[in-house]
């Protein structure tokens, strides 16, 4: 199951612009890591740039209850800063 975070669109690189992380699966290994599958898409859903990401130590402790959690540092390992208004979490699709 994916799960879509839209937010208003972003300057990515000199060619890109992204407006939207899709997070396709979080893999987790209790108490010690999680591992995120990302795709980054532009306002017209062309995927920019998908990975993976592994948190742990501190950051998989900060994730705590809140799974807005793994979108914001998925976004900041990919040096995209959103303001505080910006995010408009979408459900499910």
């Amino acid at each position: 199951m994916s799960s879509i975070y839209e937010f208003k669109e972003r300057v990515f690189t000199q060619n890109d612009n992204v407006s939207k992380l899709t997070v396709n699966s979080v893999s987790v290994e209790l108490f010690k890591k999680a591992t995120i599958h990302y795709m980054l898409q532009n306002s017209n859903n062309v995927i920019v740039k998908s990975g993976i990401f592994a948190i742990d130590n501190s950051e998989y402790r900060l994730w705590a209850d809140d799974d807005n959690y793994i979108y914001q540092i998925v976004l900041q390992k990919l040096g995209i800063t959103l303001d505080p208004v910006d995010p408009i979490p979408v459900s499910d699709p």
